[in-house]
């Protein structure tokens, strides 16, 4: 097997490029288009990215499941291949055609963007990363996505000047990813090659396809209709702090989301050998450092988000530090459904549960935000937000129960709660009773208390605990 070790210095590294990245180009770009066209930005993108997911329906995590079955032979895996792509060139041709027709009569206020976003959906035909996924080859992913982002960087700094240019900036974001992924198809003769195969055998695939399906769009609807609902119901600009908001909030989240992509198709192989305790082992000491690391960016962001909002964005966002603060909250709900849902549920094929859970969730945020977002505007849809999560997590860890030692894992993640909170309070009263002139010298100056009390009181809790850091590379060879 591929060293898990390995795999996850490849996606940490393209994680924390894709961290720093936009700690340039955000500033910039809000200042550049300010929050009224970050708002339509957002919300030709965030429909283009529906018609997407719709296009793709479940062929990435089913075709992970799917390559790691067979990836030790090589002929049937050539043939499941085309069986899948050839699946997924059909439903991205149909959900195309349907892209068009929304564009041609309902987008005529953004007209031109909503047709620039059509590369996004065209990206559904060129889609072959589940590959490499389910081959585990981490490092070519992270070397493709790196070029894209700093491409994407240079361009945007070199072309976007004035906000009449978010036309060029939606080009150059959807574009350098569909061109990023034509590479893939050049990477993929080590693995695959032209091969025949039988057409009508391809359809085998499509009821495993559909499964994995819903509990995607389930969770497409509950990330994503926040921006769609917010730019129905309530202004551009609150569409535009929410979307800030969101930028701010996935720089940790990006990090949570790598491990669930490292780990799936290893637990997957488990699962394929019966390994019953290797799975648990993993999911709990996967379970603790996520919940370590994502409690201490939820109460960091609440912490700084006053002074970081305005260096971030500029003076044009400085109403959207509480909207920042809110939706941090679903950091730490994040980093729980990643590991029960994406590192174990989706590997172990319990996508049934996942469907009708997500699709639960998704309709309690739809409701919700349906009543909140016309009066409350973006809080309104943070609210739906994060009841959504907590209704999730409360449900995978009852069903789980007696897999996993779920109740263990809580205990063992309160201390950091703890921990958290004191580090929130001391900065907090650090910003307000320490006065330092230079806005940047002052969020530095915040910053770096957090992470020493944070740090420093999680390394009491793991010492009482009896933990130590390199566990959690332990075995994972």
């Amino acid at each position: 097997m591929v060293s898990i070790k390995k795999n996850f210095i490849y996606q940490f590294s393209y994680q924390i490029l894709s961290i720093l990245l936009p700690l340039l180009t955000t500033p910039y770009i809000s200042r550049v288009f300010g929050a009224n066209g970050m708002g339509e930005y957002s919300y030709t993108y965030t429909i283009a990215y529906y018609v997407f997911v719709l296009a793709m329906l479940g062929f990435d995590t089913y075709g992970q499941r799917v390559i790691v079955m067979y990836r030790n032979d090589r002929d049937k895996m050539c043939e499941a291949f085309w069986q899948i792509y050839f699946l997924q060139i059909i439903t991205s041709s149909f959900v195309s055609i349907l892209y068009w027709i929304y564009v041609i009569l309902f987008a005529k206020e953004h007209f031109v963007l909503s047709s620039i976003q059509y590369i996004v959906v065209l990206g559904a035909f060129t889609n072959i990363v589940w590959l490499f996924e389910g081959v585990e080859d981490f490092k070519r992913i992270s070397l493709r996505n790196i070029e894209v982002k700093i491409v994407s960087v240079i361009l945007i700094f070199l072309f976007v000047r004035k906000p009449s240019d978010i036309w060029i900036y939606a080009l150059i974001i959807s574009g350098s990813t569909f061109a990023g992924n034509l590479l893939f198809f050049i990477y993929s003769r080590k693995y695959i090659s032209l091969k025949r195969f039988d057409v009508l055998k391809s359809f085998k695939h499509f009821k495993g396809v559909l499964l994995v399906f819903v509990p995607q769009i389930g969770i497409t609807i509950f990330m994503q209709m926040d921006k769609l609902m917010i730019g129905q119901y309530s202004t551009m600009r609150e569409l535009g702090y929410y979307q800030n908001a969101e930028k701010i909030v996935n720089l940790p989240i990006t990090l949570i989301l790598t491990v669930g992509t490292v780990m799936m198709p290893r637990i997957a192989a488990f699962h394929s050998m019966g390994d019953k305790s290797k799975i648990s082992s993993y999911i709990v000491l996967s379970m603790k450092w996520l919940m370590i690391g994502s409690i201490g960016c939820m109460f960091g962001i609440m912490a700084v988000s006053r002074d970081f909002v305005i260096l971030f964005s500029g003076s044009d966002f400085a109403g959207s530090y509480l909207v920042v603060s809110s939706l941090a909250l679903i950091i730490i709900f994040m980093a729980w459904e990643n590991v029960l849902q994406k590192q174990y549920m989706v590997p172990l094929k319990k996508d049934k549960f996942v469907a009708v859970i997500m699709s639960l969730a998704a309709v309690i945020n739809v409701i919700i935000n349906f009543l909140l977002i016309p009066k409350m505007n973006a809080t309104g849809a943070i609210i739906g937000s994060v009841i959504s999560h907590i209704f999730i997590c409360m449900t995978e860890g009852i069903y789980l129960c007696k897999e996993l030692p779920v109740l263990k894992m809580i205990r063992k993640i309160l201390p950091y709660l703890l921990c958290g909170s004191v580090m929130l309070i001391c900065v907090i009263l650090f910003a307000d009773y320490v006065n330092i002139n230079s806005l940047l010298l002052k969020l530095t100056a915040e910053v770096a208390l957090g992470v020493i009390i944070y740090v420093s009181l999680c390394c009491v809790v793991l010492r009482l605990q009896g933990d130590k850091l390199k566990n959690i590379f332990k075995s994972s060879k």
